[in-house]
């Protein structure tokens, strides 16, 4: 695993009233595993961006982690997610 996503603490997900069998996406923490997965976020960040990176501060809103998880896969780059890839 090179990256993983995971819930933002103290972010409660979106209330639906519609039941679902899927995770309700709210903002998610990523958190880098592996030297690939530094390297591959530092082509998709600024510089201004890598320290925060490199130590899990970095959140993504629902919006853009399904292009994000696309980008991933696509790269190679292992992201574990705790929702299925579309």
């Amino acid at each position: 695993m090179d990256l993983s996503l995971s819930p933002v603490a103290g972010v409660a997900p979106p209330i639906s009233s519609v039941a679902s069998a899927a995770p309700s996406l709210s903002p998610q923490r990523l958190v880098v595993h592996s030297a690939l997965g530094m390297l591959w976020l530092q082509l998709h960040f600024e510089p201004c961006h890598w320290d925060s990176l490199a130590a899990g501060r970095v959140e993504l809103e629902p919006g853009t982690l399904a292009e994000f998880l696309s980008d991933c896969s696509s790269a190679g780059v292992i992201c574990f997610s705790p929702w299925p890839q579309a």
